[in-house]
């Protein structure tokens, strides 16, 4: 898990230095791989001590609090920051994941 989250804070970080930043958004991205860990290692050391933990529930919720996250912040996103996905083109439209949502 570490490992996975330094490739994302040098990843944000390339990104950010090439096209600028989303402060709200970066922080969101920086806390999101340790909550996650420490939910699930919570999660890992009840099931081992026989307490029933439904862990749909627990995968919902999380995959839920990220969802509603970067739904809150991605407005606050500039509009020409294309490292967070988001690209406006003069010309012919562009699919993204932005665009796919719309």
């Amino acid at each position: 898990m570490m490992l996975l989250q330094w490739l994302i804070v040098g990843l944000t970080q390339f990104g950010v230095k090439r096209s600028g930043g989303a402060p709200r958004m970066e922080r969101i991205v920086y806390w999101l791989i340790p909550v996650i860990t420490v939910v699930l290692y919570l999660t890992t050391i009840q099931a081992n001590l026989g307490t029933a933990v439904d862990i749909r529930r627990v995968a919902m919720l999380l995959v839920a609090g990220i969802f509603i996250l970067m739904g809150n912040y991605l407005p606050t996103v500039p509009g020409n920051s294309y490292h967070w996905g988001i690209k406006k083109s003069k010309g012919r439209p562009e699919l993204n994941a932005s665009s796919v949502v719309n």
